[in-house]
């Protein structure tokens, strides 16, 4: 496990010849974000399906159906996972993680994977966030190529060059 594993500091990379803090996301951070995406979305699609009805009663009852078979458990984890696999899921993904430490929109974020340049760091990136990086076999390694720097918080932050 690397020092930041375990304070979960944050890395710098650069990106666009800027350098951007990142840190590790936790588990609703990864998840939270898009079960309330998933849930939101198919409330969308039963209110449009609910407004080509035209008797009342009948559209109140559609919702109310509706509502019962809202996702949750498996059902809900595999339309997160669909979700966060697409493409503007890696892009929130991204852009969650870059927002926690820097001031970013998501069409920065998306300029940010436009340049060829940027897709080593990005993959890095996106590896780091979602933890697929750990080695859990070693304890406080530094990742070849990074420094740690101190903080005024006194929590180690790497930089990736």
């Amino acid at each position: 496990m690397e020092v930041n594993n375990i304070s979960n500091g944050s890395i710098v990379f650069k990106l666009s010849g800027k350098d951007y803090q990142v840190k590790r996301l936790n588990l609703m951070e990864l998840f939270g974000e898009f079960e309330a995406d998933v849930k939101k979305q198919y409330m969308d699609n039963i209110a449009g399906q609910a407004q080509r009805i035209t008797d009342i009663k009948e559209r109140v009852q559609l919702q109310r159906e509706a509502i019962k078979d809202i996702p949750k458990g498996k059902d809900l984890e595999e339309q997160v996972r669909i979700a966060m696999d697409s493409f503007e899921g890696g892009v929130k993904l991204l852009w969650l993680s870059l927002s926690k430490c820097n001031k970013i929109t998501i069409e920065e974020v998306k300029t940010l994977l436009a340049e060829p340049d940027n897709q080593a760091s990005i993959t890095n990136i996106m590896s780091f966030i979602t933890g697929s990086d750990t080695d859990t076999k070693e304890l406080n390694v530094i990742p070849t190529g990074a420094t740690v720097i101190e903080t005024e918080k006194k929590t180690p932050t790497l930089v990736i060059k």
